[in-house]
């Protein structure tokens, strides 16, 4: 009797391992994996939609080991993030290599600064990804 009921006890905490590994993963990084995201633009609080440049570029990847990589214009960056609940996302910057890109520099600084140091949660709305910073009262636009 008591083998029977260690075997059940066994079984339920795998079923219940298994359902909490399947929630983890739909309420985390599920839709933020696996898609390479370029910034369309800035907004932030009081300036409203502000594009970005034609002859800058801006991307991040979100992988599924809770790490990220990117690029502005001809550096690369890099670092680890956290998802709590369902939209709060931390991230822990890394490294950013310091290459010299010419002109195309004019929003960089405004980049990282958004996104390391103020970043707090994020949504998709129709194929977009939106970074939510300044208390969530600014956003960065991805696709």
């Amino acid at each position: 009797m008591k083998r029977i009921k260690k075997n059940h006890l066994i079984i339920i905490l795998a079923i219940m391992f298994i359902s909490c590994q399947n929630s983890h993963n739909t309420h985390t990084s599920e839709n933020l994996t696996d898609h390479l995201w370029t910034l369309q633009s800035f907004e932030p609080i009081g300036e409203g939609k502000i594009p970005v440049n034609k002859n800058e570029e801006y991307n991040i990847e979100f992988l599924e080991d809770s790490t990220f990589k990117g690029q502005s214009n001809c550096n690369n960056y890099s670092g680890t993030y956290n998802i709590f609940g369902n939209d709060s996302l931390n991230l822990t910057f890394y490294g950013l290599t310091q290459k010299y890109c010419g002109e195309k520099a004019f929003q960089k600084i405004r980049y990282f600064d958004a996104l390391f140091k103020s970043v707090i949660s994020y949504k998709f709305k129709e194929n977009t990804l939106v970074l939510y910073y300044d208390d969530g009262k600014s956003k960065l636009s991805f696709k």
